[in-house]
């Protein structure tokens, strides 16, 4: 999805601000139950019971040894693909004009990152607080925040465009089809 919409800036600025920007940022949805924090949290706790010959560690809690847990999963591909997506919050000119890039992850239906997994309703029929609705609200909440940092980073510069960047799996895929439609 690439739509792009115009802000022009008010008179007061249109004399002041010359350069003008496109902020291209990438949204990536990730599926039912996988959570990149809880995947790495996970993993740690796995690693320390290695190391500890066996004995679990407190703080881990035992959500690492869950089946099914996002704890318990791997990196998906859509957590592979937000780090692989362009970080540059200061404007750079690439030869079709200024351009910031910013890659924004969401977790999966049914997962918060650090606390416990939502099996119901939010795994099971993608409701609630992790459900569907939720994760593209948490999305905007996102885009907003790296939006307005973008005068901090960019003092002399206005947004001329954004393009938006949508990616998601498996529940991801309708959290990003229900953010084209919002």
């Amino acid at each position: 999805m690439n739509d792009k919409w115009n802000v022009y800036p008010s008179a007061a600025l249109a004399g002041a601000v010359t350069r003008r920007v496109t902020a291209r940022v990438g949204i990536f949805f990730d599926g039912t139950g996988n959570n990149r924090v809880n995947s790495q949290i996970g993993a740690d706790c796995q690693a320390l019971i290695d190391i500890n010959a066996g004995q679990h560690i407190k703080e881990c809690g035992g959500r690492h040894t869950q089946l099914g847990s996002s704890y318990n999963n791997d990196l998906s591909n859509i957590a592979r693909l937000v780090s692989l997506y362009r970080r540059q919050p200061v404007a750079e000119n690439e030869g079709e004009g200024l351009k910031v890039y910013y890659p924004l992850y969401v977790s999966g239906v049914g997962t918060t990152s650090g606390g416990r997994d939502s099996v119901w309703p939010g795994q099971s029929f993608g409701r609630g607080a992790t459900g569907v609705v939720s994760k593209v609200e948490n999305a905007f909440r996102k885009l907003e925040s790296v939006l307005k940092g973008f005068p901090q980073d960019n003092p002399d510069c206005v947004l001329e465009a954004l393009e938006l960047d949508v990616f998601g799996f498996s529940r991801g895929a309708a959290s990003a089809r229900h953010l084209g439609f919002v």
